[in-house]
C-alpha cells in the first residue's frame, strides 16, 4: 500500500504514490473500455435480434407458395388502406379473383400441377398492377387486389386486364403445342362506401365473385350498393366467354412440363 500524501516525506514516497495512481487510473480506463466494449456487443446483439424479429414478422405475412402477401398481411393492409382512403377522401376498390374449376384441375392433374398454376397466376396478376397496388393470395385458389385511388371504372379495367392475361397462360408439355387445359379466372369488385369496414367490403367483393361464377365464369362481377341484401343489388359486367373445362385425358396426367405466358 502506498503511503498517504500527507505522510510523504521523501522523493521515493512521492514516486510510489504517483505509480499507484497511474496504475489505478489505467485499471479504471481499462474497465471503462471493457464496459464500452460490452455495451457495443450488446447493442449489436439487440440490433441482430430486432432484425431477426423483423424478418420473422415479415415471413409470417408471406405466402410460402407464391411469395405474395398472405391472408394475415392482406387483412392488415386492407384495414390500413381503408383508413388512408377515409383520410384522403380518395376512392378505394377491392378485387377478389378465383381460379375457375381449380378443384377439378387438382383432381384431374394432381396437386403439383395445381401449385404450378397458382404460382403462374399469382405472377401474371402481379405484373398487371401498379407499384401502389397490393396483391395477396388469401385462400387456396383465391387472390385479392387492393386498388388505392381507383374508382369502379378503373378497377374494372384492371380486373379485365388480369382476366385476359390469365387466358394467355400456356399449360402444356414442352414438346407439344396443344394446351392441356384452358385457364380462366372469375372476379368480383367492390368500391369502398361510407359505411364500409374491411369485412363488409370483402363481403361485397365476394358476392360479386359469386355472381361472376354463377354467370358462367371467366368474367368479372361487381356491386354498386354499400349493403347487399339480395343479388339484385349486384351488377354483372358482361364478358361472354365459354366456361373452361379440364380435358379428361388421362394420358396427360403427370406430364406437364411447361407453364408459360404467351407474348
Amino acid at each position: 500500500e502506498a503511503p498517504k500524501l500527507k505522510h510523504c516525506t521523501t522523493k521515493a514516497d512521492l514516486e510510489e504514490i504517483i505509480n499507484v495512481l497511474l496504475t489505478e487510473t489505467g485499471s479504471i480506463q481499462q474497465a471503462h473500455l471493457n464496459i464500452d466494449k460490452n455495451l457495443t456487443e450488446q447493442r449489436l446483439e439487440i440490433d441482430k435480434l430486432r432484425h431477426q424479429l423483423k424478418v420473422s414478422r415479415a415471413a409470417a405475412k408471406v405466402d410460402v407458395l407464391t411469395g405474395m402477401n398472405n391472408r394475415q398481411a392482406f387483412d392488415d393492409l386492407l384495414t390500413d388502406n381503408i383508413d388512408q382512403a377515409r383520410t384522403s377522401g380518395q376512392p378505394l376498390t377491392l378485387v377478389i379473383v378465383d381460379i375457375d374449376h381449380f378443384n377439378k384441375i387438382n383432381t384431374t392433374m394432381g396437386h403439383l400441377i395445381g401449385d404450378k398454376l397458382i404460382i403462374a397466376i399469382g405472377q401474371t396478376l402481379t405484373k398487371k398492377l401498379r407499384e401502389d397496388d397490393i396483391a395477396a393470395r388469401i385462400g387456396g385458389e383465391e387472390f385479392a387486389v387492393i386498388l388505392p385511388d381507383t374508382d369502379l371504372q378503373g378497377a374494372e379495367e384492371v380486373a379485365e386486364n388480369i382476366r385476359k392475361a390469365v387466358e394467355k397462360i400456356v399449360f402444356r408439355k414442352s414438346s407439344e403445342t396443344q394446351n392441356i387445359i384452358n385457364i380462366s379466372i372469375s372476379g368480383g369488385i367492390a368500391v369502398l362506401q361510407a359505411e364500409d369496414d374491411s369485412e363488409s367490403l370483402l363481403k361485397r367483393a365476394d358476392q360479386g365473385l359469386y355472381v361472376a361464377k354463377s354467370g358462367g365464369r371467366n368474367q368479372i362481377g361487381f356491386s354498386r350498393a354499400a349493403q347487399l341484401s339480395s343479388l339484385s343489388q349486384t351488377k354483372l359486367r358482361p364478358t361472354p366467354k365459354p366456361a373452361n373445362t379440364v380435358q379428361n385425358n388421362q394420358d396427360w396426367l403427370g406430364q406437364v412440363e411447361e407453364i408459360a405466358v404467351k407474348n
